[in-house]
């Protein structure tokens, strides 16, 4: 799963959070951070060692706060929230927010509880 738009190059939305759902996972999804530069080539400082595990198994939905500093990141077994910070490894902000399954996730800036 990815998020990724066209954007200026100073937009948060500019960065790409990537969950490697299609491939044979083993253990919880991580997330890692790739950012684009004005050539389309990604660079990345993620490796397996500083991605966070997910407490999401099975990732649904990723959506990026409106300010691009928090990723909601929902799936079959919750939803959990995780610090975005530009192309520096994505850091765990929550722990599940809810057991009940969350398809989507949308960000509603003035009623977010949530401060980032």
């Amino acid at each position: 799963m990815s998020l990724s738009r066209r954007c200026r190059p100073d937009e948060p939305c500019c960065r790409l959070a990537h969950s490697p759902y299609f491939l044979t996972v083993v253990g919880p999804p991580q997330l890692a951070v790739y950012t684009q530069d004005d050539s389309g080539n990604l660079t990345t400082a993620s490796t397996s060692a500083n991605m966070p595990k997910t407490q999401v198994t099975a990732v649904t939905d990723i959506w990026m706060s409106p300010s691009g500093k928090l990723l909601a990141v929902a799936g079959t077994t919750g939803l959990q929230v995780s610090h975005f910070n530009g192309s520096n490894p994505i850091k765990s902000y929550t722990g599940l927010l809810t057991k009940n399954e969350i398809d989507q996730a949308f960000w509603e800036q003035c009623q977010s509880s949530l401060r980032d």
